[in-house]
């Protein structure tokens, strides 16, 4: 018994560690998907996004 309390645990660990881990190093599945001709919004300060036309 005693060592499936020491399994899930190390599951818990290894679980929250690569979370927190791969969200540090930039490794989400946004980051991975975009790339450099992807065209985000550009930012006006007011809260708003400029619309280029």
């Amino acid at each position: 018994m005693k060592a499936m309390y020491i399994a899930f645990a190390a599951i818990v660990l290894i679980a929250f560690g690569a979370n927190f881990g791969l969200n540090n190093i930039g490794f989400s599945s946004a980051e991975r998907q975009a790339s450099d001709t992807t065209r985000l919004p550009s930012d006006t300060g007011d809260g708003e996004a400029a619309i280029d036309e």
